[in-house]
C-alpha cells in the first residue's frame, strides 16, 4: 500500500500475491497462526473481494 497525500494505492500484480502475503500475514499473527494450526478444526472458507478502489477484504472462517 502506498499513501499519497491521504490517496491509497494498492499494488496487487497477481492473484498469488495477494495470497503469499495474507498467508505471511496469518501466520505472523499470533492469533491467527493459533488459528490455523489447531487440529480442532476439521474445515476452512476463505473469502475474498476486491473493491473499486483496490482495497483487498480477505476472510477465513474455521469450522
Amino acid at each position: 500500500m502506498t499513501d499519497t497525500n491521504g490517496v491509497y494505492s494498492y499494488a496487487w500484480s497477481t492473484q498469488e500475491a495477494i495470497a503469499q502475503s495474507t498467508v505471511t500475514g496469518w501466520m505472523d499473527s499470533a492469533g491467527h497462526r493459533k488459528n490455523i494450526l489447531t487440529t480442532t478444526f476439521g474445515s476452512e472458507g476463505i473469502g475474498v473481494a476486491i473493491a473499486s478502489d483496490d482495497k483487498v477484504y480477505i476472510t477465513e472462517d474455521f469450522c
